[in-house]
């Protein structure tokens, strides 16, 4: 982003799926949502600094840690988000997050364990469990394809309903009409109006 914007800093942290983060032959790619939050970002009035945090780090994968023990690498995650904020100086209300399948999966994962580490999220293609929601306080906006046979719209559905029974309106569910998994991705973060809702 512009250096000498107005706007205040935000900082966007961006966790893709496993297809998402990596082409055909394995190796690393960037995720659309990076392209896609840059180009919009820079349409709005208010824009400030935009710092874009894409930690190597997906739901169900773990890695060896002291002793050889297994651990979640989403452990460090609250530490690691806090400190690009005080590096940088931004405020809670402007740190937001969004992920795509597994990617989204961590999301939700961390909005219900650290209700205070993002004030929104924009989720596509990913569902959290009914059963832990009773801590979240970000805004979300969830994206779904119509046609995902990979994780049925009736979950999401289960889910939004779960977070909105303590607080209606908190989650906003959106449905990508003839869209499947695979391209819920690209059709969620083209759309203009997404990124308007994340970084208002």
């Amino acid at each position: 982003m512009n250096p000498k914007a107005k706007g205040e800093a935000t900082l966007l942290v961006v966790f893709g799926g496993r297809d998402s983060v990596k082409d055909g032959r394995g190796e690393a790619k960037i995720p659309i949502a990076i392209e896609k939050a840059i180009s919009h970002a820079n349409l709005l009035p208010k824009s400030g600094r935009l710092i874009v945090l894409v930690p190597d780090m997906m739901v169900g994968e773990s890695r060896r840690g002291r002793g050889g023990r297994e651990t979640p690498v989403s452990d460090g995650m609250p530490k690691l988000v806090r400190s690009r904020m005080e590096k940088h100086g931004i405020k809670a209300e402007r740190t937001f997050a969004t992920g795509f399948s597994m990617g989204g999966g961590l999301v939700y994962n961390l909005l219900n364990d650290d209700p205070t580490l993002f004030a929104r999220a924009l989720v596509v293609g990913a569902s959290g469990n009914p059963d832990a929601t009773k801590d979240i306080k970000a805004e979300i906006l969830d994206y779904h394809g119509a046609d995902d046979d990979y994780i049925p719209a009736v979950r999401v559905k289960a889910f939004a309903e779960a977070v909105n029974a303590k607080t209606p309106g908190r989650m906003k569910l959106e449905t990508l009409n003839k869209t499947g998994y695979v391209e819920s991705e690209t059709a969620a973060y083209s759309k203009n109006d997404s990124w308007k809702w994340l970084f208002r």
